[in-house]
């Protein structure tokens, strides 16, 4: 049996793509009611439950994987639940802990624990580590450009939000870890402005943010940044609503703000565009790969939904069918170095209309 936790904007898609793959022995866990009632209408059980009700135990038998995919705050915790039971696991959450501490007991319990598996984190570390097969080790510097941005953006925010509202804040206030001449160094979240025009979008800002994470550790490049990508002036207006405090929690202002900015930021159309952009630099070369894909007008889903929510579903459907056998904590930069891994994967997402462009 597969255990699914949440089925918001990303996991009722990777429900949605486990059916299609054909996982029928799904339970899902989801306390909001209205999400409850759109997974019994899939005809797949829920336990209408917050994680904190739910014990692993009373499934512990029956479990054969784990899909995580709640907020971050949710994220170590179960992830560690998880390996320390020996039951595996794929995550995409954008915990704030370091998930490669449970390495160790991830293989002593012979689990198979994928972490950072959605959008970015996930496909893009998938494409750093296939990159690096193809053009390393000339390869210096590693470059990701990654973001979702509204279709028909509304002033002045020109950003709908579709995916989870705390994490994106939390990815404005946390400083971002990038690597220099071989040393990881912190840089302030927002900083390191610079624009760039994207076929069929126009220009668009990237700013620092904090997504290498497992690339830290696990890739060996001496130049390595991620920036997400905005419309222009996105940055500055997030730096000063951050710069005043909007955004401590300590402060009595921060929930009638928080709620109010989330009012803000769920006004106008839907539908978006997600770009991700990995660049591989060597002395006398750039290469790298592109995805460019936008929202859904046939399911009504979101492009940020789809990137986000059909990765897991996919290293589900290759776990279940023992692809994928290796035990202990696994970003998928780990999988994207086994070149026949990352091609099924990549032919995998295009099958689902996701389409990944070498240049």
């Amino acid at each position: 049996m597969v255990l699914l936790l949440g089925a918001g904007r990303q996991g009722y898609v990777t429900l949605e793509t486990l059916l299609e793959l054909g996982i029928r022995e799904i339970l899902v866990v989801e306390k909001d009611r209205a999400n409850a009632e759109r997974v019994r209408r899939l005809g797949v059980d829920v336990l209408e439950k917050g994680i904190d009700e739910v014990d692993l135990d009373d499934y512990i038998n029956e479990l054969m994987l784990i899909l995580n995919c709640l907020p971050a705050k949710y994220g170590f915790k179960v992830f560690e639940r998880a390996v320390k039971k020996g039951v595996s696991i794929i995550d995409i959450t954008y915990m704030e802990e370091n998930p490669l501490v449970l390495n160790d007991i991830a293989k002593e319990n012979r689990v198979s624990a994928f972490v950072d598996a959605g959008f970015a984190p996930g496909i893009s570390n998938l494409l750093v580590g296939y990159g690096l097969t193809k053009w390393g080790p000339a390869v210096d510097k590693i470059l990701i450009k990654v973001g979702g941005i509204p279709l028909y953006p509304r002033p002045p925010f020109n950003y709908r939000i579709t995916w989870s509202f705390e994490d994106l804040i939390e990815e404005y206030i946390r400083p971002a870890r990038i690597k220099r001449d071989g040393k990881v160094v912190a840089v302030e979240a927002l900083s390191g402005l610079e624009k760039d025009i994207y076929e069929g979008i126009g220009e668009l800002e990237a700013f620092y943010t904090d997504g290498l994470r497992s690339l830290l550790e696990t890739v060996d490049v001496e130049n390595m940044e991620e920036k997400t990508l905005r419309y222009p002036g996105h940055a500055e207006i997030f730096r000063v609503l951050r710069d005043v405090g909007l955004f401590n929690k300590e402060e009595s202002i921060y929930e009638p703000f928080k709620n109010w900015l989330y009012s803000k930021l769920t006004e106008g159309d839907e539908r978006d565009v997600a770009i991700l952009r990995v660049e591989f630099y060597s002395k006398s070369d750039k290469k790298g790969f592109e995805v460019i894909h936008r929202y859904n007008e046939v399911r009504k889903r979101t492009a940020m939904s789809e990137l986000t929510g059909i990765p897991p579903a996919i290293i589900a459907k290759m776990f279940l069918d023992k692809s994928l056998n290796s035990t202990g904590v696994l970003p998928l930069e780990m999988l994207g170095m086994v070149k026949d891994i990352a091609e099924t994967f990549l032919k995998m997402l295009s099958q689902f209309g996701i389409f990944v462009r070498e240049f």
